[in-house]
């Protein structure tokens, strides 16, 4: 933040890295991009001491610290309510990411093929949310297909983990690119601004100096 002002005061940005527009979306950016981080070490720690591990529930514990972040940025313009709704649904698809890691680690297709379909239902649920909230600025088919992105990228990321390919750091960085600045925190940001007439705007080369540098 410090030094994304330095740049806006010296080469005068246009836009302002304080507005609400512009902190909402290097927000959103970091986040959905920790979260990425996040569940991708949770996951090698339980590959490696277990899910049922002391060291895979702190994990786990850290993720969800992200999770009710996530959900309380989301509440700051949307309400409690579709707080409580959103973190519910986030908590289900990490849940889901879980159920894909052990099928992958047991080799079991049907449970790999059941995580997908769950993967994709919430794609559909969260795709409805948003659209609700957003008062159609962010349509569902919009959402579900960044989600779908985002679902690629993260299985991509879980098999190779599981697979000890060491091609597991590019992927992970691949997904944690496609929530970032350029993928769904500047859809919903964006969305989110113009459903709530949120002062700023998220394409402003501050704004997006900002996101960038955050993340």
């Amino acid at each position: 933040a410090v030094l994304a002002r330095g740049l806006d005061e010296a080469l005068e940005l246009e836009g302002s890295v304080d507005s609400p527009a512009a902190q909402t979306f290097a927000t959103l950016a970091t986040l959905l991009q920790e979260h990425v981080y996040l569940a991708g070490i949770a996951i090698d720690i339980g590959l490696e001491m277990g899910l049922d591990s002391d060291a895979f529930a702190q994990a786990a514990d850290t993720l969800d610290g992200n999770s009710v972040e996530l959900a309380s940025v989301i509440g700051s313009v949307a309400g409690d309510e579709n707080e409580e709704a959103f973190l519910q649904l986030w908590r289900d698809h990490i849940g889901f990411f879980v159920d894909y890691t052990l099928a992958e680690a047991s080799s079991d297709e049907s449970a790999n093929e059941q995580a997908l379909l769950n993967l994709g239902s919430y794609g559909e649920s969260a795709g409805a949310f948003f659209e609700e909230i957003t008062a159609g600025e962010l349509p569902s088919a919009a959402t579900q297909e960044s989600l779908a992105g985002h679902i690629d990228t993260l299985t991509a990321a879980i098999a190779a983990a599981v697979a000890g390919d060491t091609t597991v750091f590019a992927q992970l960085k691949m997904a944690a690119h496609h929530v970032g600045v350029d993928g769904s925190a500047r859809a919903i940001a964006t969305a989110v601004v113009a459903a709530t007439g949120m002062e700023g705007s998220v394409d402003s080369p501050a704004a997006v100096t900002l996101a960038t540098l955050s993340t």
